[in-house]
């Protein structure tokens, strides 16, 4: 899995996991290893006001837009469906 040009990955994920956003609707938290923070927010300030593609096996499932740099070294997805999720959430563990 990918986020723009970081692989998601458990080389570089320390924790993927499921909840709901505010209306009730799955969400993935992922936290990187504190070692990606930095890169991650170097991205997404290069990324403000445009999509960030998140790529499973090749295909985009979602393109959220970024309206923050991310500094704090997790991303919050939703948006996508119970089933997208929780593979999203087992791509984050498998090898890079």
């Amino acid at each position: 899995m990918w986020a723009g040009p970081l692989q998601l990955c458990r080389d570089t994920v320390e924790a993927a996991t499921v909840a709901e956003d505010s209306i009730g609707m799955p969400l993935l938290a992922i936290k990187l290893k504190p070692e990606l923070k930095d890169r991650l927010r170097l991205e997404t300030e290069k990324r403000v006001g445009q999509p960030m593609a998140v790529r499973l096996d090749g295909r985009i499932v979602s393109e959220p837009y970024v309206l923050e740099p991310i500094t704090g070294g997790e991303i919050s997805l939703s948006g996508a469906t119970q089933p997208q999720v929780e593979a999203m959430r087992a791509a984050s563990g498998r090898p890079c």
